[in-house]
């Protein structure tokens, strides 16, 4: 299957879905960016807030605050946005998905992810991720948040180390990065003769953002 490009899908029988068409593509909308690795539109605003304020700005444009995929997402991330908005600024770090859990739930201590990815959904992120920072992420809580540090220091020093759990309320030092949402999944869907794919898809407006996975079965 074709890495990039436009395609057109029909929906089989039991794909769940309104659309009779589907147009796939790995092109962002006008000021959005994709990482390297990554099938995630994002945007970011540089402005700080905390970490409530991010997730509803992150909603009034019809996203949902950023998670990054994998960890290969999350690397690439941090150097994008200390390329494209520099070192200084009313920023220096970014909100991301995911905060502590709820102990009545079960998921005390846990940093939990909230953005809607499906099976990434209530995941909870290893403390021993090689993701955290040096540290990191220390006693977790319900007050506590994940923030994408993107400081010029931590960039140098620990270019592999890129979250940190901070207080969800601090509103000076981390800004909101939203990501398209996967509103709905297609289950089975043709995109070559014989390809079953999964697709996770998105929609501002009239466009239409899938993230694609190959499956094993065929269909006939």
């Amino acid at each position: 299957m074709a890495s990039s490009g436009t395609y057109t899908c029909q929906p089989t029988a039991n794909a769940q879905s309104a659309y009779q068409r589907l147009v796939i593509t790995r092109a962002c909308p006008s000021g959005f960016f994709m990482s390297n690795g990554s099938s995630q539109c994002f945007k970011f605003f540089p402005r700080t807030v905390n970490w409530d304020d991010a997730r509803t700005r992150c909603h009034a444009e019809g996203l949902q605050i950023a998670m990054p995929a994998n960890d290969v997402v999350a690397v690439a991330l941090r150097k994008d946005l200390l390329d494209t908005y520099g070192k200084y600024g009313d920023w220096s770090n970014a909100w991301l998905g995911a905060r502590g859990g709820d102990p009545e739930a079960g998921r005390g201590g846990q940093m939990v992810v909230v953005t809607q990815q499906g099976a990434r959904t209530n995941a909870t992120i290893s403390p021993e991720s090689p993701l955290w920072y040096i540290g990191q992420p220390g006693t977790v809580t319900t007050t506590s948040c994940l923030r994408l540090s993107v400081s010029l220091t931590t960039t140098l020093s620990t270019p592999g180390r890129t979250y940190d759990s901070y207080r969800c309320s601090y509103a000076w030092d981390a800004a909101p990065l939203c990501e398209v949402p996967l509103l709905f999944n297609y289950n089975d869907l043709i995109v070559n003769p014989g390809e079953l794919v999964q697709l996770d898809c998105g929609i501002i407006g009239n466009y239409t953002h899938c993230v694609w996975e190959k499956g094993t079965n065929n269909i006939k």
